[in-house]
């Protein structure tokens, strides 16, 4: 066997055992109010991606809302950062004002 598959195996079986942990816990339970099952979790889920929510609209349409922010906010933050190295490297003046490592306290300050 190689360590690729050992890997693989080791994982799925982690994730085969939890889930087969929370299903007896949820039948020695017998509430499935206060844990319910992982197969009753499943049809939520499932339901909540297809129907529309208290506003109208599905959770895919929710986290189409919510990749579309963090993919706004990365690229703006990209194009700040590179703006400000492409700044700091053109100019000493610049770099200077901007340069981080001296505002930074080293390990010897904090320790």
């Amino acid at each position: 066997m190689t360590p690729r598959m050992r890997s693989v195996g080791l994982r799925a079986g982690s994730v085969i055992i939890l889930l087969l942990v929370w299903w007896i816990a949820a039948k020695l339970m017998h509430d499935p109010d206060v844990l319910p099952g992982p197969a009753a979790i499943a049809v939520t889920i499932a339901e909540d991606f297809v129907d529309p929510g208290p506003t109208g609209h599905s959770a895919i349409f929710h986290v189409a809302l919510t990749l579309g922010r963090i993919f706004t906010a990365f690229a703006v933050s990209m194009l700040v950062g590179i703006a400000i190295g492409l700044t700091m490297g053109r100019s000493r003046l610049v770099e200077g004002a901007i340069s981080v490592e001296r505002r930074l306290p080293s390990n010897r300050d904090v320790f």
